[in-house]
């Protein structure tokens, strides 16, 4: 069974996909909690230097590693969403950190998978 993935959306369009599991909750700006763990999460706009959509909510995305993220939205894959795994080579990134292992690309749909390690 192939995991269900949760849609990031940073920037003013790109995607960025994490399996659910890796996530343990996700705060919308509304939430009590919101304040506190925005105040230290690493914003995903700012880490790949892409301006951030002022039309977006917010969430913050608590991962089971323990990092905390800030993101524009989060959406849950959909139940008939069908997407196809595309694995990256770490060497497309030349020096950089490979944040990004593969593509998932669906009808419609293509986004980022992050490499949760790399993201720091």
């Amino acid at each position: 069974m192939s995991p269900a993935w949760v849609f990031l959306l940073v920037g003013t369009g790109e995607e960025l996909a994490v399996p659910h599991t890796s996530i343990y909750r996700i705060l919308h700006r509304g939430a009590p909690e919101f304040s506190a763990y925005a105040a230290g999460a690493l914003d995903l706009n700012d880490f790949l230097g892409l301006p951030g959509d002022p039309s977006c909510p917010g969430v913050v995305v608590l991962l089971a590693s323990g990092q905390i993220w800030m993101a524009g939205n989060a959406v849950m894959q959909g139940a008939g969403d069908q997407v196809s795994y595309l694995a990256l080579r770490p060497e497309l990134f030349a020096n950089a950190r490979p944040w990004c292992r593969g593509v998932l690309v669906g009808k419609g749909r293509w986004a980022f998978v992050v490499e949760e390690a790399a993201v720091a």
